[in-house]
């Protein structure tokens, strides 16, 4: 079972390091057993070992990195959580959770008041909810090969708690899988794992942060 959650792991990480290079952003340096994008500091793809002297090196690049943050999947690199607490960096641990094409818990179904409108671009699908004409919340998913990741799902405070997040959550996973993916994921906040389950998500493993 670990072997098989560490493979899909490994395919998720992949697709992670697959996105950047499909916009035409490469890392903009390599340090140590890192790389980093514009908007992170990364594990470089394979590596497994990692020090407090690896994560304190990141330090003098963090100008580079647009929001000074180091991510990592936890169970990929289980050395780095304590690596960064040596450097005397706090380390932030969130939920990923995944969606299977095909997996008899997925529930194509939720709804809610509000209308929403799926768009597709070249790189990825956008939903908006609106309701009464007045746009109530928003996400997307980037497909790419067969996993895409949902991300940037909103709903505006005074809407929240009326179905309209599940509702475009549904409506991007079902996107998805009409569109051929085999695999869905996300982050969550612990608070809204709820959410997702209903919707027929698991939690798959754990996305490790820290500001540097």
């Amino acid at each position: 079972m670990k072997d098989r959650a560490d493979g899909l792991l490994g395919r998720i990480a992949s697709y992670i390091d697959a996105s950047y290079r499909r916009e035409g952003t490469p890392p903009v340096e390599v340090v140590g057993p890192f790389s980093l994008y514009w908007d992170a500091a990364r594990p470089t793809l394979g590596e497994r070992n990692f020090s407090a002297a690896d994560v304190k090196a990141l330090l003098p690049y963090s100008h580079v990195v647009e929001w000074s943050k180091l991510q990592w999947i936890v169970e990929l690199s289980p050395k780095l959580a304590p690596a960064v607490a040596k450097a005397g960096l706090a380390v932030y641990v969130r939920p990923i959770l995944g969606l299977f094409a095909g997996d008899s818990r997925f529930n194509p179904d939720a709804t809610a008041d509000a209308t929403i409108e799926v768009v597709h671009y070249e790189h990825h699908v956008t939903a908006s909810a609106s309701l009464d004409g007045e746009g109530v919340g928003w996400g997307i998913h980037d497909p790419l090969g067969d996993v895409t990741e949902i991300t940037r799902l909103r709903v505006n405070n005074a809407f929240r708690h009326r179905g309209i997040g599940t509702a475009i959550a549904t409506t991007l996973t079902r996107d998805a899988f009409d569109r051929g993916t085999r695999i869905v994921f996300l982050e969550s906040e612990t608070t809204t794992v709820p959410l997702y389950e209903r919707i027929g998500f698991r939690v798959i493993g754990s996305m490790g942060r820290a500001e540097l």
